[in-house]
């Protein structure tokens, strides 16, 4: 009787799946082999009509294992995708700070103040603490915030993995936050980090300091 507690292939590194494409009996375990299938097809973008066989998979390995020197240009998510995620996130942090305005009568609640001023930490600390709850579990699960998730892409290790949350929250999203708020380095800061999105890895700053790419999903 096969186990009804299937692994999460998706957080398998690329040679753990080979690894368990041999290991697993179809006979014995026909779901978790038909899920390391369907998980390598997605990582490699494998197309339904490809037929995988132990050859295929021999073959597919062997090319993978020649081009790892450059795994950061594969499946990289496009410019477009990314901007409009982000204005996706934002507005589904907006929409609650307009709520939070509406019912206590101060129409600058989601208003930034310039400086350095408890008016601004506050407000800060008031969208980290948003962005935490909104996204906290898909970025853990996933590598996705809902933004990433509607539209088809994820944060991902160089290794094609999902990155430790602590690296994607505090590297990827707090300090980058906290630059950004800084007046005038941080528009600098903002900017400068935005036209990274042109390098050939497409990797801005806070991908760099997290260790992480964005990839179609």
């Amino acid at each position: 009787m096969e186990n009804n507690n299937s692994e999460d292939y998706s957080k398998y590194t690329i040679y753990q799946l080979y690894d368990a494409y041999y290991k697993i009996d179809y006979t014995k375990s026909p779901l978790d082999y038909t899920q390391v299938i369907n998980e390598i097809r997605k990582r490699f973008n494998i197309p339904e009509t490809e037929v995988i066989n132990n050859s295929y998979i021999e073959n597919l390995y062997s090319k993978y294992h020649h081009s790892e020197s450059r795994p950061q240009f594969s499946n990289l998510a496009a410019a477009g995708n990314r901007f409009l995620a982000k204005i996706l996130d934002g507005l589904f942090i907006l929409s609650p700070l307009i709520i939070i305005a509406f019912l206590s009568g101060e129409n600058k609640v989601f208003v930034p103040v310039a400086g350095f001023g408890m008016q601004q930490l506050a407000k800060l600390l008031m969208v980290l603490l948003l962005y935490l709850l909104l996204n906290g579990y898909l970025l853990y699960s996933y590598g996705q915030t809902i933004g990433k998730k509607i539209v088809g892409i994820k944060i991902v290790t160089l290794e094609n993995e999902v990155p430790p949350f602590s690296h994607i929250y505090f590297l990827r999203y707090l300090v980058p936050s906290i630059l950004f708020s800084a007046p005038f380095l941080g528009l600098i800061f903002f900017i400068i980090d935005s036209l990274f999105i042109f390098r050939e890895d497409k990797r801005c700053i806070h991908d760099l300091l997290a260790g992480t790419k964005v990839v179609n999903a």
